[in-house]
């Protein structure tokens, strides 16, 4: 064995297994389509995977004041924003910049 090849810990070997056993269950895609917008308690919009997982809020608030002061969007910004943040999954694979993994692959590995 070369002198800058050190063995591992004993105690890491087993950690090793786990690892790998771990990243083939991973699924191909981790947020599955459709992306679905809901409106919540008339403050946000959400958009949510086809499992219910939400992906990303997008807060508004239609009183000019407290809109200023906390640098909330307004409801139509919103409102346009939310449906093209849920297409980005279709307009990344039509370009070529995402492709879903052929096999599953661990989250670190993934080009998006």
């Amino acid at each position: 064995m070369p002198a800058s090849a050190t063995p591992l810990p004993a105690a890491t070997r087993p950690l090793m297994g786990i690892a790998a056993r771990a990243a083939s269950s991973f699924p191909t895609r981790l947020f599955p389509p459709p992306w679905t917008i809901e409106e919540h308690n008339n403050a946000c919009f959400i958009v949510c995977d086809s499992t219910r997982q939400a992906l990303g809020y997008f807060y508004f608030e239609e009183g000019p004041g407290r809109r200023s002061a906390a640098k909330l969007l307004t409801k139509d910004e919103a409102r346009r924003m939310a449906p093209n943040f849920a297409k980005l999954p279709k307009l990344l694979r039509r370009s070529g910049v995402c492709q879903p993994p052929l096999s599953p692959t661990p989250r670190s590995a993934r080009s998006c």
